[in-house]
């Protein structure tokens, strides 16, 4: 299957260069140093990385209090 001309599979042109994403330390030991994404549960039972093209659509989202990366 063949790439679409504007090079998205989805065939999105205005995709943002830069999305925020909500995480948090890990604190796992020996972990110190990494990030834990945090995943929701989707409407189809699957797993989704929320996203966000600007911050302060991440914080009125899920709060000011939410870590991101």
């Amino acid at each position: 299957m063949d790439a679409p001309e504007n090079g998205h599979a989805g065939g999105a042109t205005d995709l943002p260069a830069i999305v925020f994403a909500p995480a948090r330390p890990d604190i796992r030991p020996d972990h110190r140093d990494e990030m834990v994404f945090e995943v929701r549960r989707a409407s189809d039972g699957g797993l989704a990385l929320p996203v966000f093209s600007r911050l302060d659509r991440l914080t009125a989202a899920l709060g000011p209090d939410q870590p991101w990366v």
